[in-house]
């Protein structure tokens, strides 16, 4: 049975490469008397009488259920000829991996971890000039200028064939350096174009890598507008040099973001900021934990004391309180967020809408069900979170949803699902891109990052509703 070797100096090649390719070695091989454990499986697969160069494709083949035709000159099925190594045309059984692993690269890569990537596929992928060797062993790195050059290198290189799982078109779309290469792709798709003018195309040069420089990020790829052309005027303070970067970065985004500032840098005040630039989509919505639904109406009056008066502000309470038509801003708790009146079908749903604490969306919860079709519905949603590194691979899902046009929760399973190997039992597949994708939309500053910008220790009073019942058991008069 052919294998890969484990040791010696051919070790990461096939047995029936090595046999067709090095004879001298294989004279040497058969006269050992008492050869070492990985030389003696091959002496045995020399003397099951394999032929050489046959490769014992036999469990790798793809099989064609049609019926057996002459081969051609320009056909994909190529006869070996005896004692040749070349296997050109020979389909492998083997499936490769596409996955990105930051911003401005992907990963090539076995999609069975346990797996051994054949030799003559190692060689070529270490030839080529675009990419290196990752850290990860049998994976090698790319630019994202090169994705559709190694996509259909991989899928119709005439030297080897594997079968390709490329990322899919709704990842890359929303990671600016790989949006170019999902246009391509789903273009590709949408022509429907034959096998054999698909291998015309893998024949065709690279095209020229584009001039973004590498290494450039989703904030600093987009061009954010300057400091001066802000509207802090009129505002109940001053904002700190990394909250007015965040309201950049929001601008940029179209108010479209995931805000996963580290708890205490001020995510309330920068995101107050931010709407005052987006009037003309108020009224605008909020939704918060129970305890924080008072601090955003305290807030919002401090902060926006130029634009909003007591009476714009409305704090639900209850599913008894109605929502008044001046109402320019609507605070209300997760709890009561799947009330009917927030839920609407007609053409008053809100424009811009606020989902503070946005971790609290997991999964398929009811909380997810009410949030993320308001999200999706809106031109601007603000998200936001002090932890935004989620635990479970299906608790990504909702803040995804809510901020892109996303596949569906099927899709997403299958492309991120935790995976069911011995080795990785438990760990959530992909997990780099998992986070490619989230950080597309999130800007996160942690205290480390911002002490030198920060303030002194403030010191500052949260009033706190309490009911009558609880005033009594304080002693409150």
């Amino acid at each position: 049975m052919d294998a890969v070797f484990n040791a010696g100096k051919f070790k990461g090649r096939w047995f029936s490469d090595v046999a067709g390719t090095e004879t001298a070695f294989c004279t040497w091989a058969k006269k050992q008397k008492s050869p070492p454990g990985y030389l003696r499986s091959f002496v045995e697969f020399l003397k099951s009488g394999s032929r050489r160069g046959q490769q014992s494709l036999d469990a790798h083949v793809v099989r064609s259920s049609r019926e057996p035709r002459p081969p051609r000159a320009v056909d994909a099925e190529v006869t070996l000829k005896e004692g040749t190594a070349k296997s050109a045309g020979i389909r492998f059984d083997f499936t490769m991996d596409l996955e990105l692993v930051s911003a401005d690269e992907f990963d090539v890569g076995p999609e069975d971890a346990n797996a051994e990537v054949p030799w003559t596929l190692r060689q070529a992928l270490a030839a080529r000039p675009d990419g290196r060797a990752a850290p990860s062993a049998n994976h090698w790195r790319f630019p994202a200028s090169s994705y559709i050059d190694v996509l259909r290198w991989l899928e119709w290189n005439p030297d080897f064939r594997c079968r390709v799982n490329g990322v899919p078109s709704w990842v890359l779309k929303h990671v600016p350096a790989f949006a170019t290469a999902a246009e391509q792709v789903k273009a590709t798709a949408a022509l429907r174009l034959s096998a054999a003018t698909r291998r015309l195309l893998a024949e065709l040069p690279p095209a020229p890598a584009p001039s973004t420089p590498a290494g450039s990020s989703a904030l600093s790829a987009r061009m954010l507008p300057s400091a001066e052309d802000l509207k802090l005027d009129g505002l109940g303070g001053t904002l700190l040099p990394f909250q007015v970067e965040a309201v950049q970065y929001g601008l940029a985004r179209n108010g479209r973001l995931l805000l996963g500032d580290e708890m205490g840098l001020g995510k309330t005040v920068t995101t107050l900021a931010l709407v005052r630039h987006f009037k003309e989509s108020w009224p605008f919505l909020v939704v918060a934990p129970a305890p924080l639904c008072k601090l955003w109406q305290e807030h919002a009056l401090a902060w926006l004391k130029e634009d909003l008066k007591p009476h714009d502000v409305v704090l639900i309470r209850s599913a008894q309180d109605s929502i008044p038509s001046r109402a320019r801003m609507v605070v209300v708790s997760y709890n009561l967020i799947s009330d009917p009146k927030f839920q609407r079908k007609d053409d008053k749903d809100f424009d811009l809408v606020i989902l503070d604490e946005c971790h609290l969306l997991r999964g398929n919860s009811q909380r997810s069900k009410a949030c993320v079709p308001l999200a999706k519905k809106a031109m601007r949603a603000i998200l936001l979170t002090g932890t935004p590194l989620v635990a479970r691979t299906q608790d990504a899902y909702p803040l995804l949803d809510a901020l892109f046009d996303l596949c569906t929760p099927t899709d997403f399973a299958q492309r991120y699902a935790p995976s069911t190997s011995s080795r990785n039992q438990g760990r959530s597949a992909r997990l780099n891109e998992l986070h490619v994708l989230l950080g597309a939309a999130m800007l996160r500053r942690t205290k480390e990052n911002t002490l030198s910008e920060l303030p002194a220790k403030r010191r500052q009073r949260v009033l706190l509703d309490m009911s009558p019942s609880a005033e009594k058991e304080c002693d409150i008069s």
